[in-house]
Order: structure tokens, then C-alpha cells, then sequence
């Protein structure tokens, strides 16, 4: 069924090291052309971003919202081709469902807020850009 799947070890895995892809990717240092090359949005149905990147309530919001208004059944799919390094229930910075993929060289996508139990991808899955990979929650 999942023939596209690696093994991920997730023992020792916990919400502290998922937290710690989020605030050590080191996206202040990569080029814009890495940010920005054979990248898709995720949301296509949706163009509202709900929080920007950057100063926010006091801290730094490392990341954007992007916002349907309502819960459920919109699709997101993955902005480039990855590995999916988690896909499940896990609370780091309150995303509770979430889907972490990296894309290599030190670039991460965080999907978080999902429908709970509509996940397209598990934990070891290698995406492709513009595949479906769960539904805002």
C-alpha cells in the first residue's frame, strides 16, 4: 500500500524535539531562491493568511496562518517534495494535529490545526510537491 514509505525510528521522539525543528530551522540563513524555488502554495482554495511571519503578541511568529474560516474539509497539500518526519496528534506550540516534512537542506514545512483523522500521508511517507496531505482541522 505505502510502497513510497522509510522507516522512522519515533522512539524518543517527543513534542520538545518536533518544538525544536520549529525554532532551530535556520531559515534566517537560506537564500531566497531556496525558499522560494519549485514551491507551491498549499492551500490553493485559500489565499487569507491570518498571521504573517514575524512580531506577534510579543514574540516571533516563525511561520504563517493560513485560514479557510471555518473547520474542515479543505485539502492542503505538500508546498515541495519531502519525507514526512511525523503526522498525528502532538501538541508543540499548539498545533495539536500536525504534519512536520522535511525538504532537505535544512528547510522544514510545519502543517498544524488538522482535521483530526484526515491525514493523506503517515510518518515515513516521501511526498511530492502538490500532493494531498491532510485537511484544515
Amino acid at each position: 500500500e505505502y510502497t513510497n514509505r522509510l522507516p522512522i525510528s519515533t522512539t524518543g521522539t517527543n513534542d520538545h524535539d518536533l518544538e525544536g525543528v520549529i525554532n532551530t530551522s535556520p531559515v534566517d540563513n537560506l537564500p531566497p531562491e531556496l525558499l522560494m524555488k519549485d514551491k507551491i502554495w498549499p492551500v490553493p482554495s485559500i489565499s487569507r493568511i491570518s498571521s504573517g511571519f514575524g512580531r506577534r503578541d510579543g514574540t516571533f511568529h516563525k511561520g504563517i496562518d493560513i485560514s479557510n474560516g471555518h473547520s474542515g474539509h479543505t485539502p492542503i497539500y505538500a508546498m515541495a517534495d519531502g519525507l514526512v518526519i511525523h503526522a498525528g496528534p502532538r501538541n508543540p506550540k499548539g498545533f495539536a494535529q500536525a504534519i512536520y516534512i522535511y525538504h532537505g537542506n535544512g528547510l522544514y514545512s510545519v502543517y498544524g490545526h488538522l482535521q483530526y483523522n484526515g491525514y493523506g500521508v503517515m510518518t515515513g511517507d516521501k511526498v511530492k510537491k502538490g500532493q494531498f496531505i491532510g485537511k484544515i482541522g
